[in-house]
């Protein structure tokens, strides 16, 4: 959506060097927040008679004619009072009815012909230009919050008050606070004094007609660019603020440091559910400059296959030519040519070495970098995208954090710590968060209640003060295998991941509590899980949560160098692309246990949708982006 941008003042807005008592002011903007007068208690009615400026988007808007100028625009124009010399002429009932009403009129001039004179020809309300509204008042939002504030605007703004009568208008005034009309829903209004900025919406015939704040989910996933106008996104982005926050503030809280991993790296990290050989990377690959291929152009047309062998017998051509023109006094254009041509030659060299030795991958996830700095640092975390190549199967599996090639992820390691260590922090991280979201976003989850899903606020409750299962999956198996009251779509056998169905069976039906599943097969996970003593299972954990499904994915590190070189072969993995990590086993590495938990399914389990790509701000899937 185009926004064509009006300055209404040319004089400054006058500067608040200090917001009124009770408001927040915004520090780099000079106008008051909105949610400090909109979620008083008292509905902002204390704060009635502070002069404030303030901002933000129309999300609705009502015209208000006054009375006279009402009649005015539905009836007739006021008819002047007669002079002397004014050609007055009186009316029948009659005449005036054939005036107003077109088939009479017709039917009086078919049969009286020329007879009838006095059929005279008034101006109908149709033929009027509408009226400009006497004053209009606006719904505005500015993100801050869910609730709207209503401005007031007359005439004595000198603004012509169409211009700020369409949905998706940015506007900022200087108004007064006063107590809203007793049959309104507002407690207060800001009855506006000056408008300071309009940014107006643009007609456009390729811009969609409907009320942006009205776009449907399915609609606003294929238009990124227009998320933040639907007021149920900005609902979900703050949640997703407030858990970033709660995050930041929980692990801080208890000692651990944030570290920051790379997003492009040369090892496969694969993800914390899946083995790394069944994962699929995104391959760096530079983009080739114009001179590059020129260069492969030249090499092939030597008959060549482009490779590096092939590239430096060019490189060695290529010197000498640089000496031969040296030696016979070529003009310097000449010789500088040549030297440029040899420099292509040499990047292209370097790319197709590396390109051989060391392949580059955006990181699926964190986990073996952040295990490095748990070396050292003990406790870490790290919260950051990932990236995946995942096929897209159908409409249905959209729903899945599967399909987005970019998310967002929490990932943790604890030094000197084992499987149990590692539950209880998640547990405890869980609990810790859902108590943040509901202190302080309360308004954003009483929203998500009323518009998506009115259990999300026992939902979250429920987490927060239950006590956790704990079963290992072969007792996991054991007990759906036991299930005669239900028909599962997938088969119950030990060595098969748990479908979702299952996972939410055990949590939903069985226990009606979050449950920890630990101690799964070793082929259902990474090869750096610790291998158990019976060489079948690993020390890992699932958590589990009611609706959601599985939500934290986790286990206690392999630190036996013998051991993850096992590991690594039965993978199907290369050794010498882990060399760094395997040498962290030499260098005295201690016991390590880590979790990761997308963002995304967090967002989710608060706010209670079934899609993943309506709580990622822009949804980024292999075959949509923006």
């Amino acid at each position: 959506m185009s926004a064509m941008v009006k300055s209404v003042e040319t004089t400054e807005m006058t500067e608040q060097r200090q917001a009124p008592p009770g408001l927040g002011l915004s520090k780099y903007s000079r106008r008051v927040i909105l949610s400090t007068i909109l979620n008083r208690e008292d509905g902002g009615v204390g704060l009635v008679g502070e002069r404030v400026v303030v901002g933000g988007w129309v999300k609705s808007y009502k015209g208000i004619h006054r009375q006279q100028d009402h009649v005015q625009s539905k009836l007739l124009p006021p008819v002047p009072s007669p002079t002397p010399s004014s050609n007055v002429v009186d009316l029948s009932c009659s005449e005036v009815l054939m005036s107003r009403v077109p088939l009479i009129r017709s039917i009086t001039r078919l049969f009286l012909n020329q007879h009838h004179s006095r059929v005279i020809d008034l101006p109908t309300p149709s033929s009027l230009p509408p009226a400009s509204p006497s004053s209009v008042y606006l719904w505005i939002n500015d993100g801050s919050c869910t609730l709207q504030l209503q401005i007031v605007l007359d005439s004595s703004v000198h603004l012509a008050l169409s211009q700020v009568m369409q949905i998706g208008t940015s506007i900022l005034v200087q108004g007064t606070i006063t107590k809203a009309p007793d049959r309104s829903k507002f407690a207060v209004q800001i009855v506006v004094e000056k408008v300071v900025y309009i940014g107006m919406v643009e007609s456009n015939k390729n811009r969609p007609t409907q009320n942006p704040t009205r776009f449907s989910s399915a609609f606003l996933r294929l238009n990124s660019h227009l998320r933040p106008k639907s007021t149920t996104v900005e609902s979900t982005s703050r949640i997703r603020n407030g858990l970033t926050q709660g995050t930041h503030a929980f692990f801080q809280k208890t000692g651990f440091i944030h570290i920051h991993t790379p997003v492009i790296t040369s090892t496969r990290t694969g993800s914390g559910t899946t083995c790394i050989n069944t994962s699929k990377h995104l391959r760096v690959k530079p983009e080739e400059t114009a001179a590059e291929k020129a260069e492969k152009k030249k090499v092939r047309g030597r008959g060549n296959k482009i490779g590096v062998d092939a590239v430096k017998v060019a490189i060695k051509e290529k010197s000498r030519r640089i000496e031969e023109l040296r030696r016979s006094d070529s003009n310097r254009d000449a010789i500088d040519s040549a030297i440029e041509d040899l420099k292509n030659a040499k990047n292209l060299a370097m790319e197709l070495e590396q390109k051989k030795h060391n392949s580059l991958y955006l990181s699926m996830s964190a986990g073996l970098h952040l295990e490095n700095y748990g070396c050292g640092l003990s406790s870490v975390y790290s919260l950051g995208p990932v990236f995946q190549a995942a096929p897209i199967t159908g409409h249905n599996s959209q729903k899945k954090t599967a399909d987005l090639s970019e998310m967002w992820v929490v990932e943790v390691n604890l030094a000197f710590s084992e499987l149990e260590d590692g539950m209880k922090c998640s547990e405890d991280y869980l609990k810790f968060l859902c108590g943040w979201v509901l202190e302080n976003c309360s308004e954003d989850v009483k929203f998500s209640m009323k518009k998506i899903d009115r259990t999300c606020f026992d939902r979250i409750r429920l987490v927060q003060l239950s006590s956790f299962k704990q079963i290992t999956y072969t007792e996991a198996v054991e007990t759906l295998n036991k299930v005669e009251s239900k028909t599962f779509k997938q088969k119950v056998e030990w060595g098969l991941v748990l479908s979702e169905e299952q996972q939410r069976y055990l949590c939903d039906e069985m226990y009606k509590q979050p449950v920890i599943i630990y101690n799964h097969p070793k082929n259902l996970k990474p090869f750096f899980l610790r291998l158990n003593d019976d060489n079948n299972t690993v020390a890992s954990f699932d958590i589990i949560i009611p609706k959601v499904g599985l939500l934290i994915s986790g286990g206690q590190r392999e630190e036996r160098t013998d051991v993850i070189n096992l590991r690594i072969d039965e993978a199907g993995l290369q050794r010498k692309e882990y060399e760094w990590y395997i040498d962290l086993r030499r260098q005295g590495k201690a016991k390590q246990t880590g979790f990761s938990v997308v963002l995304e399914n967090l967002a989710m389990f608060v706010v209670g949708t079934d899609d993943v790509r309506d709580v990622i701000p822009i949804p980024t899937l292999l075959t949509h982006g923006i």
